[in-house]
């Protein structure tokens, strides 16, 4: 899908890919329209290019799986074809496909990508739908695993109401959305405590400091815990984490 913040999108994306990247953007509006527009974002940025990810824009119906094939499976500038794909369903914002009915376009169109790539015997890394209805995006992860959405007007909605009611909290999540700033990452324990060992969160939140970083939680047994009491014990196994805000991953 395209819309205008998809410009934005790329731009993201340039500051944290490897070099030789491709982004293909499928969508019926028309091609010199888009570059237009990335255009003019690049100058209003001050930016000169891309300097990592290369956009490549196809002409076609998000929702039709000949253009969807077409798409993502068209050689490269060196004839090689793609084998590693992280597919997103961006709304596109027209008056007829607002709200849910936009929501479903986005649904029907990742998971038609995604079967598109199992034909080529591809999984694809991620995949991702952008909807105004969370509730509707729970429903479909009911019975696909592997399949996120991103409700952007919820979190607009909650990102603006918290600001106001909290300014200090812009600078919070200034430095969680930009992409030089920090992120959210499940960690090995071990670089906080010892498996199989009882540690209180503080402990954790303690050693997490030491390293720059903020604990806010953990993952043990396949169940998230947000902001857990100090005085709480946790005991981590092989597939357990601790979830921080930090500059990487390691």
């Amino acid at each position: 899908g395209w819309r205008i913040g998809v410009a934005e999108t790329c731009f993201e994306l340039d500051h944290v890919v490897p070099k030789g990247c491709e982004m293909v953007i499928l969508s019926e509006h028309p091609i010199r329209e888009r570059e237009n527009i990335i255009e003019r974002k690049l100058m209003s940025y001050g930016l000169s290019g891309l300097k990592n990810l290369k956009v490549r824009h196809v002409v076609g119906n998000p929702v039709s799986r000949t253009d969807v094939k077409n798409a993502l499976f068209s050689p490269d500038e060196s004839g090689t074809f793609p084998q590693t794909f992280s597919i997103v369903a961006a709304g596109e914002e027209t008056i007829e496909k607002f709200g849910v009915n936009m929501d479903k376009l986005s649904i029907f169109s990742a998971l038609m990508s995604k079967d598109v790539c199992n034909e080529h015997n591809i999984e694809p890394r991620s995949l991702v739908a952008e909807l105004v209805d969370r509730r509707l995006g729970q429903q479909v992860r009911k019975s696909h695993d592997n399949f996120g959405y991103i409700s952007s007007m919820e979190l607009m909605g909650l990102y603006i109401s918290q600001v106001v009611e909290h300014p200090e909290m812009n600078a919070v999540w200034s430095e969680l959305l930009r992409f030089t700033g920090s992120s959210l990452f499940i960690k090995d324990p071990r670089f906080y405590t010892w498996r199989g060992l009882d540690t209180t969160f503080m402990e954790v939140v303690d050693a997490a400091n030491a390293r720059g970083e903020t604990a806010i939680g953990w993952r043990i047994g396949g169940k998230t815990r947000l902001n857990p009491r100090k005085d709480d014990i946790c005991n981590f196994g092989v597939n357990d984490g601790i979830i921080v805000i930090a500059k990487d991953r390691f």
